[in-house]
């Protein structure tokens, strides 16, 4: 494992006191775990490590990025582009008017259940307001251009000074809050770190920093992803209800998780386009959708005594009987004839194939059935019965592999072939209408 973020992620100061036997021990299950679940990314093996207690709540930060990432690219408009650990946490960059307008968004995550990340007197609230201070003063940041989220997996206290900079929309209350980071600043300890950073927030200026305050905004969001959330990002990216809500957005997470891991590796920048995940999104759609577009197997379409009975007199078993087939070819005969038949009407009870469909996939089995009849035909010194059973054989011989968007099975394009041979659209025997045309129902 030469991977310096994770390493990086896994060794970084926590409390915890790991030895480095304890985080080789992590890093190697996780590359074990990695290689052993189909799908699964670093970070999304790393999770699982967090929820058993071995990982330090340090880095769940690192976890919940991809999970905000992918909250963004569902958010924002085509043409976006999401980065994670460039500029900020996470860093949204849209284009609109020729301009380019910014979303800087910090993010703090804890596994204690009592943490306040962005309490007032926190650590964690003025570094991150001095992050966008320094931004601003160094002509990084444009305020009127740029909105700045904090963002957290934990409560936010209701009269914090968190929530009232992002509710601070309008200047008296944008003055308000900046009244209330003076008095908080007056009574931290002189020389602490967090007066430190409180030293350089200030140092902006009462006009820039209200300016700075109103384009806040404090949300709270769940490190795992829960059900409100993924129907969410599902509405999002126009999901439909039969789509695999859960597979698709747990496989985008694992793709940009890989892919962030990737870039840092090389020395890239984290920077994911909207179309890069539009592309993705596509794919798994394209594969679970031809997944779920697969005739059922045969075997687990089950078949009854008295429906093969009633088949006995129709058209396409008496196609049969005019060329002598053998009895198991005409049971096998019915039996794809009742699968088809099963099969066509689940199809059209949940809106899969059309009429238009179908009519397209007969077209093309009718289409290479006559290339076969016409060939055969030519041998006249075949008997008709034994020419019947050879356009029989090399007919159920065809495959076609869809209808519409549907894969077939075998056992649909022998059915249809019956269907239409039980219309006499199709024959085996040469002379097969003339024959069969008594038994047609007028």
């Amino acid at each position: 494992m030469t991977n310096l973020w994770l390493w990086g992620r896994l060794c970084e100061p926590s409390g915890y006191g790991k030895t480095y036997a304890t985080i080789k021990n992590e890093v190697k299950l996780v590359m074990e775990r990695t290689e052993k679940v189909s799908g699964l990314s670093v970070i999304q093996c790393l999770m699982s490590i967090k929820e058993s207690h071995t990982v330090p709540g340090s880095q769940a930060g690192s976890m919940f990025q991809p999970v905000r990432a992918l909250h963004w690219l569902a958010t924002a408009p085509r043409g976006a582009t999401v980065g994670v650990e460039t500029e900020d946490d996470v860093t949204v960059l849209l284009e609109s008017g020729g301009k380019t307008r910014k979303i800087r968004e910090q993010d703090k995550t804890s596994t204690q259940d009592k943490s306040l990340p962005y309490g007032d007197k926190s650590e964690s609230l003025w570094n991150t307001l001095a992050i966008w201070v320094n931004a601003v003063k160094s002509g990084e940041v444009e305020l009127e251009f740029t909105q700045f989220f904090l963002v957290t997996n934990k409560d936010i206290r209701a009269n914090g000074l968190a929530l009232q900079m992002s509710k601070a929309d309008n200047e008296t209350k944008a003055s308000e809050c900046y009244n209330r980071l003076v008095t908080i600043r007056s009574t931290m300890k002189g020389g602490s770190k967090v007066d430190q950073k409180a030293k350089e927030v200030m140092a902006l200026g009462k006009e820039d920093l209200c300016k700075l305050i109103h384009q806040i905004t404090c949300e709270k969001f769940s490190a795992v992803l829960g059900s409100k959330d993924r129907a969410e990002i599902a509405s999002k990216f126009h999901l439909t209800e039969r789509e695999s809500h859960d597979i698709i957005i747990d496989q985008l997470i694992g793709w940009l998780s890989t892919t962030l891991i990737s870039m840092w590796n090389n020395g890239k920048p984290g920077w994911i386009h909207r179309e890069a995940m539009d592309n993705q999104l596509d794919r798994l759609r394209g594969e679970l959708r031809r997944k779920r577009f697969r005739a059922s197997p045969a075997r687990e379409l089950l078949i009854s005594e008295e429906e093969k009975n009633k088949q006995i007199e129709k058209l396409f078993v008496k196609q049969l009987e005019i060329i002598s087939a053998e009895e198991d070819i005409a049971y096998e005969a019915i039996v794809d004839f009742i699968r088809c038949g099963k099969e066509k009407l689940r199809f059209a009870q949940e809106g899969k194939l059309t009429g238009a469909d179908w009519d397209e996939f007969h077209t093309k089995l009718e289409e290479k059935w006559k290339t076969i009849f016409r060939l055969y035909k030519l041998e006249e010194h075949i008997p008709e019965e034994k020419l019947g059973q050879k356009v029989f054989h090399k007919t159920m011989a065809i495959e076609e592999p869809r209808v519409g968007e549907v894969e077939t099975e075998q056992y649909l394009v022998k059915g249809s072939y019956h269907h239409l041979s039980n219309e006499l659209s199709v024959g085996w025997h040469p002379k097969y209408k003339k024959i069969l045309q008594k038994f047609v129902k007028m």
